[in-house]
């Protein structure tokens, strides 16, 4: 141009900082000035939102030197972009204090003000800050209520987030879309998925957006619910909206459970079809979902064929890894990210040391470490109550529990399947139930299948059979559960049922089998081997660690790889000429006996 002024000025700096060119921005804007234009406050409010993209505090401190200069750091529009600034950047002093020295407040500045204490995570400053904006009359709009409901994302503040539901549709805002997305999320995160989803049906479907359905979509992912999922993927596409990576991410993380891997296995088709498979979070997902389900081999592939890796992916492999009682394998992968100096954080350590753990009770330096841990999350305290629970150590575990809350500390889903578990181990059944009753209605944690799961354990350890059995019928999802106990003929019906709800899991069987051998019934015994086969289920071998002078040894069924193979096979067979099958049993079984 050969001539410009300052609205080519302006319109060149704000382009750049739209599209994320932050340092053109701001170099433009010194350009400006040496080119003897006064900047005014739009070129200062595009120059902040440039500092404030870039996170350059220094460079933000600089314009709002120039804004002084140009007596402009009071009035409202570059005034608010200062406040955003600094909350942007993490600088919430700075940012109240620019925003006590604007001259007037328009709501921008007061949703600035919100969003910068909302960042920060202060609940306490947000509401002040809201209380206030009301008393001196200013209305709120869609983007107020966002930074509100983005606070509310914990149970334990249920009761505020329908407060402030009750001013959106107070304030005339029961049909934008960004204050219903934002309800949504929030519902979802304190737990209250059927509030999330009456406030999508309450939408109408023209207000609905992308945003919308990925909202309800991270709902049922949060809570695990493939089918409903299912249900909302499908009707994204019928209505022709585009489904973007947030979408396939989020219910393929819904996906995460055995008896929704069929579905998972065809979003995994569509994934590549549609050509997300080089996306990095919808890799993490599929890695999650089939190391949740059992299929830890189609993890590892889908792991390998990663093009870029995260600290979230290689974390999903240690951990799928780790809870599939592949221990050595995750230890591999833990000594891959450490040859090729990945940041190893707190949950990649966290998986290595369950992975070193050995099957022995709480050690005193496992006491130690919690002891000397960081206790403001249930994390720590989940750790120490599942190590005492699942080593019989039940009384300890629940006093665990009752000191966690003393703290003012909400359990999670964890918690309760460890608090459940310690109840099964001590036999207190009643108290084990009225944990499981307690969870939704006394701290918003809805019941999974891990829970029901170890609910039915609770009642077959103490052989009552059917409570177990009433229970199963009563589940609001198909769930497995693997217990047998005492009387045969109902733990067989019970049996039978389990291999109805999953064909594809193994310990079904084997646990069916077990009864029909305790019962000397060896023709259904083989009954089920011969389901086993035909159905291509495979029991997952068992391993073993040996520790002697010369180190640790592992071995599994049926392993050769071990460098003193022949000798150990012939003490195997030694040992087997010895042993003495009881005449109860049915020499016909006897290989059944010996594997």
């Amino acid at each position: 141009m050969p001539v410009r002024d300052t609205v080519s000025w302006n319109a060149t700096i704000a382009g750049h900082a739209s599209r994320g060119d932050n340092a053109s921005a701001l170099a433009l804007l010194v350009r400006m000035v040496r080119a003897g234009f006064a900047p005014d406050q739009h070129t200062l409010g595009s120059a902040l939102k440039a500092a404030a993209g870039a996170g350059r505090v220094v460079h933000g401190r600089q314009v709002h030197a120039l804004a002084l200069k140009t007596g402009l750091a009071h009035a409202v529009f570059s005034g608010s972009a200062l406040v955003d600034m600094y909350a942007k950047c993490g600088s919430i002093g700075d940012s109240a204090s620019a925003f006590e020295a604007l001259r007037a407040r328009n709501r921008v500045s007061w949703n600035a003000m919100i969003a910068g204490h909302a960042r920060s995570g202060d609940r306490a400053a947000v509401f002040r800050v809201f209380d206030r904006m009301g008393r001196e009359g200013v209305g709120p709009d869609e983007a107020t209520f966002a930074g509100l409901l983005a606070l509310l994302d914990d149970p334990a503040v249920y009761k505020l987030t329908t407060q402030v539901h009750a001013k959106v549709v107070k304030h005339g805002l029961a049909s934008d879309a960004t204050a219903c997305n934002a309800t949504i999320a929030s519902y979802s995160e304190c737990g209250l998925i059927d509030d999330s989803i009456k406030v999508f049906a309450e939408m109408d479907d023209g207000i609905r957006d992308r945003v919308t359905y990925n909202s309800v979509l991270a709902a049922y992912a949060y809570h695990c619910d493939g089918d409903r999922a299912i249900e909302v993927f499908v009707g994204m596409r019928k209505l022709g909206l585009e489904q973007d990576a947030y979408a396939y991410t989020s219910v393929i993380s819904a996906c995460a459970q055995r008896e929704q891997l069929k579905q998972g296995r065809s979003l995994h088709g569509l994934v590549t079809k549609r050509g997300f498979e080089n996306t990095t979070t919808v890799s993490n997902a599929l890695v999650t979902m089939y190391a949740k389900s059992d299929m830890v081999n189609d993890a590892m592939m889908c792991f390998e064929c990663m093009v870029s890796k995260d600290s979230y992916s290689w974390n999903a492999i240690l951990t799928g890894l780790s809870q599939s009682g592949l221990s050595e394998d995750a230890l591999r992968i833990f000594s891959q990210m450490r040859a090729a100096r990945l940041e190893i954080d707190q949950y990649s350590l966290s998986t290595a040391l369950r992975s070193c753990a050995p099957p022995i009770g709480p050690s005193n330096d496992a006491k130690a470490s919690f002891d000397e841990s960081c206790k403001d999350s249930p994390v720590a305290w989940n750790s120490i109550i599942f190590a005492y629970a699942q080593h019989g150590q039940g009384h300890a575990a629940l006093e665990l529990f009752a000191r966690m809350r003393e703290r003012g500390l909400r359990p999670n889903h964890v918690t309760f399947i460890a608090v459940i578990t310690a109840c099964s181990h001590i036999g207190l059944v009643d108290e084990g139930s009225r944990y499981l009753e307690s969870m939704e209605r006394d701290y918003g944690v809805p019941a999974r299948m891990e829970h029901y799961a170890c609910a039915v354990d609770l009642y077959g350890r103490a052989g009552r059979l059917e409570e177990a059995e009433a229970l199963i019928k009563s589940m609001p999802f198909e769930a497995l559960t693997r217990w047998m106990h005492g009387e045969v003929e109902m733990a067989m019906r019970v049996g039978q049922r389990m291999m109805e709800m999953d064909a594809g899991e193994h310990a079904t069987y084997v646990l069916l089998g077990e009864v029909y051998a305790r019962c000397g019934r060896w023709g259904e015994r083989k009954a089920v081997r011969r389901a086993m086969r035909e159905r291509g289920v495979a029991k997952v071998p068992g391993w073993s660690w040996l520790e002697a002078r010369e180190g640790v040894h592992a071995f599994n069924a049926e392993d050769r790889s071990h460098p003193r193979m022949a000798d150990v096979y012939r003490m195997v067979v030694e040992l087997t000429a010895e042993a003495r099958v009881p005449d109860c049993v049915d020499r016909d079984a006897e290989v059944y006996c010996l594997d």
